[in-house]
């Protein structure tokens, strides 16, 4: 007895044949369209002031931070980001609008991870364990993301 699509069957399921693959209806996407992540709305900001509907006297909402444009999802050949792996973890890290940003940080097995410096220009990060420590720089030097990293054995 098997379960297919929420009804029971007295037969078990077979793989379907080249030819009931080849019958099934396909769907073309047209690679124009572009998905293109934005958390809120670009660069836009919002004006201060309540929010609309607030019935709350006291309510403000403040002013956010401009999100930065990724052109790297619009224009890959003109984007510069970087990916570094090392045994103690990954970084990644993009450029946008003459800013480095962390995309995501994973610690490796019997790691932490902390940020010991950020500002536009540069970004390091320690990686640390009972055994070793590494650093992980992301620097933007002359308009280049320059990445780097080194390990320091613990004494």
């Amino acid at each position: 007895m098997a379960i297919a699509g929420g009804q029971v069957l007295d037969r078990p399921l077979q793989p379907l044949t080249t030819a009931e693959v080849a019958a099934l209806p396909v769907t073309a996407v047209g690679s124009s369209e572009t998905l293109v992540p934005q958390a809120s709305g670009g660069t836009e900001t919002t004006a201060g002031g309540p929010a609309v509907g607030s019935d709350d006297s006291q309510s403000t909402s403040e002013e956010t931070i401009p999100t930065p444009r990724w052109d790297r999802f619009t224009n890959p050949a003109s984007s510069q980001s970087g990916v570094v792996i090392i045994e103690a973890g990954k970084v990644s890290f993009a450029v946008a609008e003459d800013r480095i940003h962390v995309l995501w940080v994973t610690p490796g097995s019997g790691y932490l991870m902390n940020r010991l410096s950020s500002d536009e220009t540069s970004v390091t990060i320690s990686f640390s364990s009972s055994r070793d420590a590494w650093l992980v720089k992301a620097s933007l030097i002359d308009g280049l993301l320059v990445l780097s990293s080194v390990k320091d054995p613990i004494a």
